[in-house]
């Protein structure tokens, strides 16, 4: 893990991934990230009120984040939404001119153009859904706060904070191969919260990743909290 402390920062991201391969199925900012090559991915990346930044990386043996989301019906496969049309239209129009163009991510490389990505329910509820924690526990961490408001540590009786691989599972978001998620905090609009993922080096990889097929995004805004407006990003790939 490596620090670097900067002065106070009024807008704040982190990124995670974890790869899977079943075979079945910011001014001024602070960043995290961690990529995880198991079944079991574990994200450290507990940085609550940050004014710092650290990267971790683990490199795969070859080389290279107040109330239940509604669940889908089983037969019908239905998953009723919390993001609205507008907003999913919007998000996506912001995501997908950034993976339109190559965009150099610094340490994690020059990426070429990404096909453009589509929106998953599935993906927005979990996003919804940590985006809601962050804001009601007043937080910022991949991490869930592991109170009333991280619905997935209650529902799955986790006994600690929830990682984003078990939000995303637990709404029914399971047959992937690759899962991934943008944090970010104290951006007021979808692209300026996108602009500050590029400029930042893993939540840029993480943005243009061609494996990454599929997305979910949330605000959740509450006043009298650090940052004022929480934003989660959900990728995933099948």
């Amino acid at each position: 893990m490596k620090t670097q402390t900067f002065s106070k920062a009024t807008l704040i991201l982190a990124a995670s991934a974890a790869f899977m391969f079943s075979g079945c199925n910011t001014n001024e900012m602070g960043v995290d990230s961690h990529t995880v090559v198991s079944p079991q991915a574990v994200n450290k990346a507990d940085t609550p009120k940050a004014d710092a930044t650290g990267n971790a990386n683990i490199p795969t043996p070859a080389a290279t984040q107040t109330t239940p989301a509604p669940t889908a019906d089983a037969t019908e496969d239905v998953v009723v939404s919390r993001i609205s049309d507008a907003l999913k239209a919007e998000y996506l129009d912001a995501i997908n001119a950034a993976r339109a163009e190559t965009q150099d991510c610094g340490t994690e490389g020059v990426f070429d153009p990404a096909s453009a990505m589509t929106w998953n329910d599935r993906l927005g509820n979990a996003a919804w859904e940590h985006s809601n924690d962050m804001a009601q526990s007043d937080t910022f961490s991949h991490t869930g706060s592991d109170t009333a408001s991280d619905v997935t540590a209650q529902d799955q009786h986790l006994g600690h904070g929830s990682h984003f691989k078990d939000r995303i599972e637990n709404q029914g978001y399971t047959e992937y191969r690759t899962i991934g998620e943008n944090i970010a905090a104290g951006y007021l609009s979808a692209e300026e919260v996108i602009e500050g993922w590029i400029k930042s080096d893993h939540h840029c990889a993480n943005l243009m990743n061609p494996k990454f097929t599929e997305v979910g995004m949330a605000l959740v805004e509450k006043t009298g909290t650090d940052f004022g407006s929480y934003w989660s990003q959900e990728l995933g790939g099948k």
